[in-house]
C-alpha cells in the first residue's frame, strides 16, 4: 500500500492522469480487500472522474464494479445496485474481457435480493 500512496503524488505532478486514476483505484481496491470499504470509497470516488476524463472505459467499468462491491459489503443496496448495473452495462457495451460479467450478474442479483428482503422485512415490521 505504501508504494501506491508514494507514487500517487508523482503521477499527479507529471500529469499522468490515467496513471493517477489507476493508482487511486488500486488504493481503493486494496482498502476494500482489507475490509475497509468506507475508506475504499474515498479513493474510488477520486478515481472514477479521472477514468472518465481520460476516456478509460475499461478502467471505468472496473472502478464501477469496485464501487458496487464495496457498497454491497457495506449493505448499501441501492448504491450497490446502481454501480453494478452501470458496470455491467458498460462492460457489455465495450466487451471488456477483464471483467467477469457472470460474476457481476451474481453480485447484482445478490444486491437486488438483499434489498428486496430488507424491503419485505421493513414492510412486515410496519404492518405489525
Amino acid at each position: 500500500m505504501g508504494f501506491l500512496q508514494q507514487g500517487l503524488p508523482l503521477r499527479h505532478e507529471v500529469g499522468d492522469r490515467a496513471g493517477e486514476a489507476a493508482t487511486l483505484h488500486n488504493i481503493g481496491a486494496t482498502y476494500s480487500r482489507l475490509g475497509e470499504h468506507a475508506h475504499a470509497l474515498k479513493f474510488l470516488q477520486q478515481a472514477l472522474p479521472l477514468r472518465r476524463e481520460v476516456g478509460d472505459r475499461q478502467g471505468e467499468a472496473v472502478t464501477l464494479t469496485s464501487f458496487g462491491v464495496a457498497y454491497k459489503n457495506l449493505e448499501e443496496w441501492d448504491d450497490a445496485i446502481i454501480n453494478l448495473e452501470a458496470a455491467l452495462a458498460l462492460a457489455e457495451q465495450i466487451q471488456h474481457t477483464d471483467i467477469d460479467v457472470s460474476s457481476l450478474r451474481v453480485y447484482l442479483e445478490e444486491a437486488r435480493q438483499k434489498r428486496a428482503d430488507l424491503f419485505s422485512e421493513n414492510s412486515n415490521n410496519f404492518l405489525t
